[in-house]
């Protein structure tokens, strides 16, 4: 699809609409000048949508963790937060991988609500304290079910 054909424009308000012009591993992503690929050997990614509630309702956040190889265990987990209107998917993408690589951590970002691939009225934020109890869910669910020594996990 041709995001500059105003013919055929998505409907970026929703994260079903999101979801569907950014497909997976749709966004085009900047080169790492920090990484060779002897850095990335082994290590793998994984996607996924978590369902959250904020204000009563069900909303999916989209995420992606970033591993290290089977059997290397990660010294922590680090979640990174995008900035406000804007998505985990470009520039935080390459951040992601270069902390995995630095601090032998597992990585995690996520669109928070109403970003990215995320559910919810595109930048629209009910109230921040709704907006904090969504991502505060969004990790006790994934770093629950991720690697992370000991509990150990930091935001970034």
């Amino acid at each position: 699809m041709n995001l500059c054909d105003r013919r055929a424009k998505p409907d970026f308000s929703t994260g079903v609409g999101r979801r569907q012009a950014f497909e997976k591993d749709g966004h085009p992503h900047p080169e790492e000048p920090l990484l060779n690929d002897e850095d990335e050997r082994g290590c793998w990614e994984k996607t996924g949508m978590v369902t959250v509630q904020q204000d009563g309702q069900d909303i999916g956040l989209w995420y992606r963790i970033y591993h290290l190889p089977e059997g290397e265990e990660p010294t922590c987990m680090i979640v990174g937060y995008h900035g406000y209107s804007d998505h985990s998917d470009f520039l935080m993408h390459n951040h992601a991988r270069v902390l995995r690589h630095t601090n032998r951590a597992t990585v995690i970002l996520f669109d928070q609500p109403s970003s990215g691939k995320s559910d919810g009225l595109w930048w629209y934020i009910p109230s921040w304290e709704a907006h904090l109890q969504a991502t505060e869910q969004f990790i006790d669910k994934v770093s629950s079910s991720s690697q992370s020594p000991s509990g150990m996990c930091c935001t970034a």
